[in-house]
């Protein structure tokens, strides 16, 4: 079979309304894509911080008790 058997194609000039604006979950959500290894760090380092504290306030409690 050919590929062209139904002379479908696309053009790379898609049209896009110039007129709407970005949402600001889009800019976030792509700045996030585009510094991966930041937000990594970032995210890796709130979670031991969390559980830092969640740790403390465990050992605490068992004190106290």
């Amino acid at each position: 079979m050919k590929e062209d058997f139904f002379k479908v194609g696309y053009s790379t000039y898609i049209q896009k309304n110039e007129n709407e604006k970005q949402k600001w979950t889009s800019k976030l959500f792509g700045k996030i894509l585009e510094h991966k290894f930041i937000t990594t760090i970032c995210l890796i380092i709130l979670a031991c911080m969390t559980m830092n504290m969640w740790l403390i306030y465990k050992f605490i409690n068992i004190l106290h008790i």
